[in-house]
């Protein structure tokens, strides 16, 4: 039995260093409450409860269980580290600059109306950091559901590790942000345009559509759109192309003439579709730039088998024999470095051809077709996400692209929110020594922010503390502050003091805890101890009466009290128990606590 039980304990003990190694932050307060809990489980191992609270004291003080060291955004009240797992980043060497989809529905990211923490209406007030908590990320958000806390951003990371997770921070709740925070920067110089197709086509408004990059290579819907083709997609919204057999009446999102000066070239877009496309082998255009009979510098394309086609300069890579017709969202990117053209579906290489000689034919670029009279090989199903960079990207970098649209709670993982306030004290050094028998303490503060008040807790078993002073504090300062604090109704015997500061607003930080044993003299004996049945209380001739006597379980819970009136009292503790309690013998201005043990 007893090997079994140690055993158990041994598992449990396991899992409470596990939890520790994972807490980065966690207020004292929680964590006993927590420790508190898991001492109701050991409660009936009666040989080592008690060195259970003394290790895990022993953790705190010596620094095992610490606070957050990340630095703080200032005006941000909080913030959740978001880690980028290694295992979702394709190859062998870190990605660069690389544009992270951030898509999420948080409770914690609704408007403060909502029940969340976000002060902007519009989530201006969020923004990212890199992982030292402070570098701001350039980011482009997408969209905010202030009900919701749905928020979709896409944030340039400087570096993906392929080898490690990349942790980063995502900031919100700075009441004196108004504006948007995010750049049309988040796309540089090297894309020539970036279409989150999420903007309604409605009334073929010219540069409706928007591109996000700064040049401004807007859209203009043309075939008669209605807000009806704006559709759920893939990421966020989408547009719902018809591809009618009618071409003249075809919807197509007409950009502006995006020059190409060499063949080097990435396209790329997320297409749905489930219908055969109609006419030629190349007959649903995804992203062109061509007209009937013209030299194709380059486009994306489904022929009327479902197969996705790239073509540069009449050079094609082929889809075949991958039908795309499954009502499944796929991501199809044609690629070329100048040598080679590559057709990618789902981030993973399909096939590949030399491209053609490169040459412009001045003709603006479309997505969902052509430009021409008739429109030329509409495509018929949904498109999103629509980009063009004149940068050949590495299969690594396509394949992490998909991972990171794909799924994105795959590919990353958000953390707890944590608080993200500076904190309002500078606590440089917190001592508990013995004066004459009595217990002092003395704490040095370094700077102090609304500083109100510092509460003084004690405790005989490290689990349960009670106030038992308040010491005033300075308000603000940038110089070091001196405080001492005397026990004068002191506890006999190991006692357990920590600090906690309370600023004006009512916001409360512990820090730590500090044990020390002052004994102090006194005629009390208490015996036999271990006792089994009956417990014996002696007081000395000198003992100023009445005298009031606790005995409380492990947990701190009162379990018997009693009034002495006399010299030798005995306490009948037989209902009780076997295990480890505490004995409190206390009149207004002294008190003696000892540990006591009954035994089967």
């Amino acid at each position: 039995m007893i090997l079994k039980r140690y055993l158990l304990l041994h598992t449990l003990l396991l899992t409470l260093f596990s939890i520790m190694h994972t807490i980065k932050y966690l207020p004292f307060k929680k964590i006993s409450d927590s420790l508190n809990d898991f001492n109701r489980t050991l409660r009936n191992f009666n040989f080592l409860t008690i060195s259970i609270t003394k290790l895990f004291v022993l953790l705190v003080v010596s620094g095992l269980v610490t606070t957050n060291a990340v630095a703080q955004l200032p005006g941000y009240d909080f913030k959740k580290k978001i880690t980028i797992h290694n295992t979702q980043v394709s190859g062998i060497t870190d990605l660069t600059n690389f544009p992270v989809l951030i898509s999420h529905i948080d409770a914690d990211l609704k408007t403060t109306g909502n029940g969340g923490n976000v002060t902007n209406p519009n989530g201006y007030d969020i923004v990212f950091t890199a992982s030292d908590g402070t570098t701001l990320l350039v980011f482009e958000m997408d969209n905010h559901e202030a009900t919701t806390g749905e928020y979709i951003a896409w944030v340039i990371v400087p570096t993906v590790d392929y080898n490690d997770d990349t942790e980063i921070y995502i900031h919100y709740g700075n009441s004196s942000v108004s504006t948007n925070q995010s750049s049309a920067s988040t796309w540089g110089s090297n894309y020539l345009g970036v279409w989150h197709m999420d903007d309604d086509p409605d009334g073929d408004v010219a540069n409706s559509v928007k591109d996000a990059t700064s040049n401004n290579n807007h859209g203009t819907p043309d075939g008669n759109m209605t807000s009806a083709d704006l559709v759920p997609g893939k990421i966020g919204l989408a547009i719902d192309f018809d591809g009618t057999a009618t071409v003249n009446e075809a919807d197509i999102i007409i950009t502006k003439d995006i020059d190409k000066l060499s063949n080097v070239i990435t396209y790329s877009a997320w297409i749905w579709n489930t219908t055969p496309h109609e006419g030629s082998s190349d007959a649903g255009l995804i992203m062109s730039k061509n007209k009937t009979n013209s030299d194709t510098p380059y486009c994306l394309t489904m022929n009327k088998n479902n197969y996705a086609k790239t073509i540069i300069h009449n050079a094609t890579a082929n889809g075949n024999p991958i039908a795309l017709n499954d009502t499944v969202w796929h991501y199809i990117v044609g690629r070329s470095d100048g040598t080679t053209l590559t057709l990618f579906v789902d981030g993973d290489s399909i096939s590949s051809s030399t491209p053609g000689t490169w040459a412009d034919n001045n003709e603006s670029m479309a997505i969902g077709g052509s430009e021409d009279t008739p429109k030329y090989r509409p495509f018929k199903g949904k498109i999103d996400e629509a980009r063009i960079s004149n940068t050949a990207h590495s299969s690594d970098w396509i394949k992490t692209e998909y991972n990171s649209q794909n799924s994105p709670p795959t590919f990353y993982s958000m953390g707890v929110e944590e608080l993200s306030t500076p904190l309002p004290v500078e606590l440089v050094q917190f001592e508990a020594t013995c004066q004459n028998e009595t217990p002092t303490l003395t704490w040095t503060t370094a700077s102090e922010i609304n500083n109100d008040y510092f509460t003084i807790e004690r405790s005989i078993d490290a689990v349960n503390f009670e106030p038992v002073s308040i010491v005033n504090g300075n308000g603000n300062s940038s110089t070091a502050i001196h405080y001492n604090w005397t026990d004068e109704n002191p506890i006999n015997g190991t006692v357990y003091y920590r600090l906690k500061q309370t600023d004006f607003n009512g916001v409360f930080e512990y820090h730590g805890v500090r044990t020390i044993t002052c004994e102090q003299t006194n005629d009390i004996r208490i015996f036999p101890n271990p006792f089994k049945n009956n417990l014996t209380i002696q007081l000395s001739e000198n003992t100023n009466y009445p005298k009031r006597v606790e005995v409380l379980n492990y947990l701190g819970k009162i379990v018997h009290a009693k009034i002495i009136e006399n010299g030798v009292t005995t306490l009948v503790l037989e209902k009780y128990s076997a295990g480890t309690y505490f004995i409190k013998v206390s009149t207004k201005t002294t008190q003696v606590v000892e540990r006591i043990i009954k035994r089967k």
